[in-house]
């Protein structure tokens, strides 16, 4: 149902497969999100058993991308 710009789309059910065989910063924030919010609880709760410490569950698409409106709107 659609991606924020610059993100990177993994299926929740791959999530430690990949990271397996990539060499990535686990200190790094990371947001995951998904259509409804649910599955990225666990993606979340996976990547912190695979050792980030900074793993932040975004919620649902669309609280995503209200979230990127809000901060890219100027205050008046």
């Amino acid at each position: 149902g659609g991606h924020i710009d610059g993100a990177l789309n993994i299926p929740s059910n791959g999530i430690r497969q990949l990271l397996a065989h990539k060499k990535t910063d686990k200190d790094q924030t990371v947001i995951v999100y998904c259509h409804s919010g649910a599955r990225s609880g666990g993606a979340r709760r996976a990547l912190m058993a695979e050792g980030y410490t900074s793993v932040i569950n975004g919620g649902s698409l669309h609280r995503m991308r209200s979230q990127l409106e809000n901060r890219s709107t100027p205050s008046e």
